[in-house]
């Protein structure tokens, strides 16, 4: 017998006489494995691995081993927790709301969801390809992406957990790492330097991890990346009682594990973009390399956010070739093309070749001109 309870959101299932039930978050979508399909109808599914069965209620185009999204429902009068089927190809996903409010209270000043149900929900977005979306679909969600991206902080979070630290006289080694990852733009800025900063950014801190501890080699180079260093000050913070410094490092952290599921749901890697540079309030950048007709591709999507403009590009590398297009309001890009030949220019003294520039008004049209299954997102 399945016995659903219900506590702020999450439904427990408990499973015959187990005392381990199967929770479910309200609105969360899951990744369902279809293990069989009885006889009577009944299918079975694999969820967060856990075995579930389920009875449909129509007739569903479902066979052994398909892998579908479901959506968990409000659970009915009966007790029936309804599972909707979001298809396979997630054609109906329309990017789903839930996953928006979610994506956007991760970027937030303060998250309004329950620790519990966040965990869960950062669990089930985990699940999710967004780059196995259709190509509409996939435009659609990137460009709201982008919105929330807009409002992401880390880099002034970042300046105010240094202030509020040194004002306290405390964290300074880790003080003085954190420094590093603000990088003031100018002529002098090596390349090398911000590739080792984007590289500690924190994005790729459990993949590091996992790779140092299967070669079993020495962890302290961990110790210089931005999330190693957020995670310190957060268990110190919290047990010496700096409420305030704990609050802004978990803001810090709750963002880099935004950039973090939609890296890993676009087969891609979004991070910050730590540059300091006039009216620059923030920017994203998404970066990828993949193989089309035999060929290599190296793709960057960047994402500039000034005082009152917007600024887009995405650079795309194809056996020595350079394509860039340009997407922003008319007055910016009049701007640019304006000073095109300096452009040409600087590609030319540093021995690339610049195939050719595009210029579009909408950021839309400019995800258009690249498919998103080939290129990677990080954030300014």
């Amino acid at each position: 017998m399945i016995e659903p309870t219900q506590q702020v959101g999450i439904i427990h299932i408990f499973k015959g006489k187990s005392q381990v039930p199967i929770k479910l978050v309200l609105g969360e979508i899951l990744l369902a494995e279809i293990l069989d399909i009885l006889p009577t109808g009944t299918i079975q599914l694999r969820i967060n691995e856990r075995v579930i069965n389920a009875q449909p209620q129509r007739e569903i185009p479902l066979s052994k081993g398909d892998k579908v999204y479901v959506k968990v429902e409000k659970p009915l009068s009966d007790g029936t927790i309804p599972l909707r089927v979001l298809t396979t190809e997630a054609e109906e996903i329309k990017v789903d709301l839930s996953i928006i409010d979610f994506l956007e209270s991760i970027f937030a000043q303060k998250t309004e969801f329950r620790k519990a149900d966040f965990l869960s929900l950062f669990k089930s977005l985990l699940n999710l390809s967004f780059d196995s979306f259709p190509q509409d679909i996939k435009i659609e969600f990137f460009d709201k992406i982008l919105r929330i991206f807009k409002n992401q902080t880390i880099v002034k979070d970042i300046q105010q957990l240094i202030e509020l630290a040194e004002s306290k006289n405390i964290f300074n080694k880790e003080i003085e790492t954190l420094k590093s990852f603000l990088l003031s733009f100018d002529e002098s800025m090596k390349p090398e330097i911000l590739k080792k900063v984007i590289n500690n950014s924190g994005i790729t801190f459990e993949a590091k991890l996992k790779t140092l501890l299967n070669e079993v080699t020495n962890l302290e180079s961990l110790k210089g990346d931005l999330k190693f260093i957020v995670n310190f000050i957060l268990k110190e913070a919290k047990e010496r009682g700096y409420e305030e410094i704990y609050l802004k490092a978990e803001q810090i952290q709750r963002q880099l594990e935004g950039f973090q599921i939609v890296s890993k749901g676009f087969n891609s890697l979004f991070s910050f973009l730590p540059i300091l540079w006039r009216e620059l309030e923030g920017g994203n950048i998404a970066l990828k390399s993949f193989k089309k007709e035999g060929k290599d591709f190296f793709s960057l999507f960047v994402m500039l956010n000034f005082t009152d403009e917007s600024l887009c590009f995405v650079v795309t590398l194809l056996e020595n070739r350079f394509f860039i297009s340009f997407s922003a309001d008319e007055r910016t890009l009049y701007l640019i093309k304006a000073n095109e030949d300096k452009l040409k220019e600087a590609f030319s003294l540093n021995k690339m070749h610049l195939s050719s520039i595009n210029y579009v008004t909408k950021t839309r049209e400019l995800i258009k001109n690249w498919d998103i299954n080939s290129f990677v997102s990080l954030t300014v």
